[in-house]
């Protein structure tokens, strides 16, 4: 089992309204192309169930699905994910930590899991990780850059590169946020401060696009 904290707590704080009425009232967060949203009903894409708890001491061991732990009414709270995610953690759904679940992350399992072609581990340290303008050096200076080649036409199974900030004369196609093309106009990744998820490769995210890039035969 793993245990983490939610980034973003605007969901929760949403639902604590809920539970000043009634604090056995279940709740639970749904994802929309990464999105996580407070839901009254029981959605079709599920991010995490929503429960109260007298005492965070005293929770399950393991869970069936991802579940948001609220010791109420003090507020504090906890992410436990089922522990096989410890070993197959799904593509979508997935929270946003960084060096355990972030989009170099999902690119690399995905790579090893369809393509078994393992990606080296980044080296770079989390405060440079955490940092959109220094995350461009991840990928220049990544030994894994050159064990593969820049192309212009995706295929299913290549990586892509965007630059997700201001592009001008002094930050020129900054590399700061990956994913791997899935064919059929779709993409893997995982924002930050997101739920992995796939979505359309359509114009929006290929103006991004610094860079595609294929495994070498």
């Amino acid at each position: 089992m793993t245990i983490h904290e939610l980034q973003d707590l605007s969901p929760l704080i949403a639902a604590s309204e809920y539970w000043a009425e009634d604090p056995s009232r279940p709740l639970w967060l749904r994802v929309d192309a990464g999105r996580i949203s407070l839901a009254l009903t029981e959605p079709q894409c599920l991010f995490a169930h929503l429960r109260t708890v007298p005492d965070l001491g005293v929770v399950a061991q393991d869970v069936a699905e991802p579940t948001v732990f609220v010791e109420w009414p003090s507020g504090r709270h906890r992410l436990h994910l089922p522990g096989s995610w410890d070993a197959a953690a799904p593509y979508e759904g997935r929270p946003y930590v960084l060096g355990q679940y972030d989009c170099y992350t999902i690119v690399r399992d995905w790579m090893a899991r369809e393509r078994g072609h393992e990606m080296a581990m980044l080296t770079d340290t989390p405060e440079r990780l955490v940092n959109q303008w220094l995350t461009d050096g991840v990928f220049v200076t990544n030994p894994e850059l050159h064990r593969w080649e820049r192309v212009i036409v995706p295929q299913a199974g290549d990586g892509i590169l965007f630059s997700l900030s201001r592009r001008d004369e002094d930050t020129p196609n900054r590399a700061n946020h990956c994913g791997v093309y899935l064919g059929d106009g779709r993409f893997l990744h995982h924002f930050p401060n997101r739920a992995s998820c796939i979505q359309e490769f359509d114009a929006r995210w290929r103006a991004w696009v610094v860079s595609l890039m294929r495994i070498k035969s």
